[in-house]
């Protein structure tokens, strides 16, 4: 707005919103052209939706991130790319991620349309955790003791990640962006 400020609040319960007095802008899924475009450039900036196609197991990966089904969830998509561009094969991922997903339950609170998607968003967040080396891993699971919006002074991580500086504390959190 003119003069003034935007706030831009994402969040899966509508009430919040009709809390605020915000209104609704309600993202869609990726169709399949977007998805694999997005999925692609984040594996390899060059590639495009058609060398994707053409790989069985790049497709597969696709596809359980939605993308020609319901829709690509944009998290996932970009996620499983990123995994790629760290090194591992789509064949790899798609094994990883296959695995995954049948661990992973899908609470009635979900969108029941999107149970599978939703199942698939979980999986890949939960092989990003797994993909960090021991270290960064143990880290980032010490911060699941705060809760999801408070601040944690450098000071505070410092000592929970029994570091010897301020300036290992800022290295590690760049590691985690």
């Amino acid at each position: 707005s003119e003069g003034g400020s935007l706030v831009l609040l994402t969040n899966r319960r509508r009430d919040v919103l009709g809390n605020l007095g915000a209104s609704l802008h309600q993202l869609g899924l990726l169709p399949e052209e977007e998805s694999l475009t997005l999925m692609g450039s984040w594996a390899q900036p060059s590639w495009t939706a058609e060398q994707l196609r053409a790989d069985e197991d790049a497709m597969a990966v696709a596809r359980l991130c939605g993308a020609g089904r319901a829709g690509g969830l944009p998290l996932a998509l970009s996620s499983v790319g990123a995994l790629v561009r760290s090194g591992r094969t789509w064949g790899a991922v798609l094994r990883w991620l296959s695995d995954a997903r049948k661990e992973v339950e899908v609470g009635p609170d979900y969108h029941p349309e999107y149970g599978e998607e939703y199942r698939t968003v979980y999986a890949v967040l939960r092989m990003g955790i797994e993909a960090l080396p021991d270290v960064k891993k143990e880290r980032y699971m010490r911060l699941a003791v705060f809760a999801e919006d408070e601040a944690i002074g450098e000071e505070v991580l410092m000592v929970l990640w029994q570091l010897e500086s301020v300036d290992e504390v800022r290295d590690t959190l760049v590691l985690f962006h």
